[in-house]
């Protein structure tokens, strides 16, 4: 967040010198409160908040307002049982059931966050900011068809509102829906040139069309705006790798894995980057680190037939095949060591262009390539999210 202007201080200052003049204005207090809340400023909101509790305690307005209170200092569980009752009393509106369904994601409680606001949206009486919540949530619990569904019919309740854009654009991107999360991310952008999700998205699309330079300038953006976020740390990874910059790429895997263990895509990154540099013992600790994530992800198995074969254990390698194709006959990665295994053309591509995928570096305008570490790099990014 921006920090505040000099005019919104100025502005807060104000609006406690007069709540000092006249101690009984509670519609005076409520917007102090409102706005010290939006400059993050929580000491000053909770003066005002102690005049609201002074002028009437149990006024729906204050109690609402404790509730933002709770949520603003992290007080998760209590702010949502503080909504839970207040939506009791006084029945069901976006306002409380936006800022109650807040409570309930931050406790990781994503299905009643979308229960929550689900109904609002169907309806289009969802303002437009709950709707980031809402499309999170709904990215969360996997629930795609129904974000994309939402991200295609209900785009004008929420064009403008960066955040819920580019919260779209990234449900959209793992829904495999990339001209529409390229759209919805090249909106948020319009909107906010710095908005996390977008840049992250309009990373991966630029990578997709191989336009490496520009996809590496993307997320070197998102890191830059928030050094902690994995997902950008990998997606620039992966536009490394796929321009051959594979020291870079190496170090961007390392540091989105010090965020984010738990993603099998950014450990397949970091095997391609070492098998590129012929680096087959790193590249086969990589792919174990991604079967940690998931013992059921063909494209991990895929990757230790293909290292198993360069290391020349054929026995290895057939086994790893066999379990990657019997999880997936699809798999890229494991199409690709059976193509190098068996020395056969795959989709059309003679085994000398299969083998590029190992050469990144040396092939940094192949299509094929990009769209390989693309779908790698796409591939369980919810994890991420």
């Amino acid at each position: 967040m921006k920090a505040p202007s000099d005019a919104d201080l100025a502005r807060l200052a104000r609006f406690e010198q007069l709540a000092q003049a006249d101690p009984a204005n509670d519609a005076l207090a409520a917007d102090g409160f409102d706005l010290a809340l939006q400059l993050r400023d929580l000491g000053v909101a909770a003066r005002f908040f102690d005049r609201l509790v002074a002028i009437d305690a149990q006024a729906p307005g204050t109690r609402f307002r404790e509730g933002r209170l709770l949520l603003a200092r992290g007080d998760f569980a209590l702010a949502a049982a503080t909504f839970e009752a207040l939506r009791a009393e006084v029945g069901p509106g976006a306002a409380i059931d936006s800022q109650w369904a807040a409570a309930c994601a931050a406790t990781g409680d994503h299905e009643a966050a979308v229960a929550l606001l689900l109904p609002y949206a169907e309806q289009r009486t969802l303002p437009p900011g709950p709707w980031s919540l809402l499309f999170n949530a709904l990215h969360r619990i996997q629930r795609f068809d129904v974000g994309v569904a939402l991200a295609r019919e209900a785009r004008a309740a929420f064009a403008s509102d960066a955040a819920s854009l580019g919260a779209a654009s990234l449900l959209a991107l793992d829904a495999n829906d990339l001209p529409l999360a390229a759209s919805l991310a090249a909106d948020a952008l319009r909107l906010d040139g710095a908005q996390l999700e977008a840049l992250v998205v309009a990373g991966f699309a630029a990578l997709n069309e191989s336009e490496h330079a520009r996809a590496i300038a993307l997320f070197k953006e998102a890191t830059a705006a928030s050094p902690g976020e994995p997902r950008a740390w990998s997606g620039l990874g992966f536009a490394q790798l796929a321009a051959g910059e594979l020291g870079s790429a190496e170090q961007a895997f390392e540091r989105s894995l010090a965020g984010n263990r738990a993603h099998a895509g950014t450990w397949h990154g970091l095997a391609w980057t070492f098998l590129a540099a012929k680096n087959l013992p790193r590249a086969q600790a990589a792919f174990e680190g991604a079967l940690e994530c998931d013992r059921n992800f063909a494209e991990t198995h895929g990757g230790l037939a293909l290292v198993a074969h360069l290391q020349g254990r054929s026995q290895a390698a057939e086994q790893a095949l066999e379990t990657a194709l019997r999880l997936d006959k699809r798999s890229p990665t494991a199409r690709y060591a059976q193509a190098l295994m068996r020395g056969t053309p795959l989709d059309g591509y003679s085994k000398a262009a299969v083998e590029h995928i190992l050469e990144a570096a040396s092939e940094r305008d192949s299509r094929l390539t990009a769209r390989a570490l693309f779908a790698l790099a796409r591939r369980d990014g919810k994890a991420l999210s």
